[in-house]
């Protein structure tokens, strides 16, 4: 589990955030709307306006629904506090033996991010280590002087200069195409996971919290009321909708083994992202000065001969590291900015859908 910040939903410096700035705000920012709205009404009267009381009177309502569901959505962010994965799991079918159950609904979804991030992170060492050994086997080679060009047949090269040059590994160019767009993939991941963990942590700090006060004012005012509708539906859907759905991913991530370095039953290329790469010019002496010291020098820059034949396996967790990294966190986005449609319309009136993307 990774916990949430200390200024998140459900942690102690979010209910000093709320009482010292939100609570207030959003007081001050009703009451003064209720103030203007009582203006024109009494303006209205005085001038025998029917238009400005008509209006008065239908703005009035539309303030108490924008005050009660700000309120009832802030009293339902508290209740989700104690809503643990476990209760996620109740209302799916799917199982999973991974994932701490006893996390909130906000730490849920945060620890899916980190845990995305973190295994982006890791594929993308991993491919870094295989593509270096695929660019030096294809650009390695010797020169052989014996019969069999290997071991002290070496010698030959001392009393003639005739020879051949050998390069045993010139295929592994096949893999360096492939190998390399897994880097890149693995790259692309790790940096999209991480820019859905900012939008989520910024969801969650409390900052979006102010799009309230300023949906209830702006809801209110004549010719306004989609932009005020817009905000309040926001910060509904990012603080409900799009954990939510993270949560649910997570458990269909966990589920199908999609954070596991395990291809085909193996578990081969796990001990790849912390490898050392380096050789000393003495490790590097050594190898080429022993006998059979082609498959020596081989066992120095691998954990095994010819470490990079694991090509497959490193295409694999590239692509579930896409999965869980960009398309599952783009999933629960776009299904979080669908929902401020519907809820947009729920406040009222309709919503651009292209408006809405454009804004996030």
């Amino acid at each position: 589990m990774v916990a949430t910040p200390a200024w998140s939903v459900c942690n102690a410096g979010f209910d000093l955030i709320m009482q010292s700035a939100v609570y207030p705000v959003l007081g001050i920012a009703s009451l003064l709307m209720g103030v203007i709205i009582a203006g024109v009404y009494m303006y209205g009267e005085a001038i025998h306006n029917p238009k400005a009381a008509v209006w008065a009177k239908t703005e009035i309502a539309q303030l108490f629904i924008s005050i009660v569901f700000t309120i009832l959505l802030i009293s339902f962010m508290g209740a989700l506090c104690s809503f643990k994965v476990a209760d996620v799991v109740s209302i799916t079918n799917l199982s999973s033996t991974n994932i701490d159950k006893n996390m909130n609904f906000f730490e849920g979804a945060h620890t899916y991010l980190y845990s995305a991030a973190n295994y982006s992170h890791n594929v993308l060492k991993i491919e870094r280590h295989i593509l270096g050994g695929v660019n030096m086997g294809e650009n390695r080679a010797r020169w052989c002087c014996g019969p069999d060009c290997s071991g002290a047949n070496e010698l030959w090269c001392l009393f003639g200069s005739s020879g051949m040059s050998v390069s045993a590994y010139s295929g592994a160019s096949i893999m360096n195409a492939a190998i390399g767009a897994a880097f890149n993939s693995a790259l692309i991941s790790y940096m999209s996971a991480m820019n859905f963990l900012f939008i989520f942590l910024y969801g969650i700090s409390g900052m979006m919290l102010f799009l309230f006060p300023m949906g209830v004012v702006v809801r209110s005012i004549p010719f306004m009321r989609g932009l005020g509708s817009l905000m309040l539906a926001v910060g509904a859907c990012f603080f409900i909708v799009y954990p939510l759905l993270l949560n649910v991913l997570f458990l269909i991530s966990d589920s199908t083994d999609m954070f596991t370095y395990t291809v085909n039953g193996k578990n081969r290329i796990e001990g790849y992202i912390d490898a050392d790469d380096g050789l000393s010019s003495w490790e590097f002496f050594q190898a080429m000065w022993a006998y059979g010291s082609y498959d020596q020098f081989e066992d120095l820059i691998f954990d095994d001969p010819s470490g990079y034949k694991f090509v497959n396996d490193a295409l694999a967790v590239a692509g579930r590291a896409f999965v869980i990294g960009v398309f599952f966190p783009t999933i629960a986005l776009l299904g979080t900015i669908a929902s401020i449609k519907y809820v947009g319309r729920l406040l009222g009136e309709e919503i651009d859908l292209s408006r809405v993307v454009q804004l996030i």
